[in-house]
């Protein structure tokens, strides 16, 4: 059986500089705008949102407004584990990236409902604002919007770092071919 460390594929030094520098694009990217929106990744956002709401609505209405959550955060964490189970380091690190890029965005959007950034379908209220009332937590939205904006920027900072010690790991480690692998398995 193969063990953890021989579990990721090899990542190229090219491969490992494009990846750095498109997170570095997307930081800046959020950083520069006021409301931390990047209109390519928050519209697909959108639609995973949107989504989300009518999958849960059509199982139980009650609990639509957790549906926009729901859909935002379970497409990224789905391709990230399936990446992981790949073995794929940079199509996880991305899927990580990406979810953590949608940790800022409901922080931004539980923080000011009414900025409208992402732009909202048919004009209906946020998600957020209304699920956190409803679990009586709205008390706690400043904490709330700290915890998902400090893990967000974290995991956006540490998600390179992480495909740079893979990349370097898989550098200074021996080559395990298949067939030992297949002899290391019987």
């Amino acid at each position: 059986m193969r063990n953890r460390e021989e579990q990721w594929i090899p990542v190229s030094v090219d491969a490992v500089g494009l990846f750095v520098l498109g997170i570095g694009v997307l930081v800046a990217l959020m950083v520069r705008s006021s409301a931390g929106f990047v209109a390519v990744v928050d519209h697909a956002n959108l639609v995973f949102r949107e989504v989300g709401h009518s999958l849960v609505a059509y199982f139980n209405p009650n609990l639509a407004a957790y549906g926009g959550a729901i859909g935002q955060l379970a497409l990224p964490s789905i391709t990230a584990l399936s990446f992981r189970r790949q073995g794929n380091v940079l199509g996880t690190a991305t899927s990580v990236a990406w979810l953590c890029e949608n940790l800022i965005n409901i922080a931004h959007n539980l923080s000011d409902p009414g900025a409208k950034s992402p732009p909202l379908i048919g004009g209906a209220d946020l998600d957020w604002p209304i699920a956190i009332n409803h679990l009586r937590l709205l008390r706690y939205e400043p904490n709330i919007v700290m915890v998902l904006t400090l893990s967000g920027w974290t995991g956006l900072a540490t998600v390179p770092m992480w495909v740079l010690w893979r990349a370097w790991q898989s550098r200074h480690r021996p080559a395990v071919s298949n067939r030992s692998l297949a002899a290391s398995a019987d």
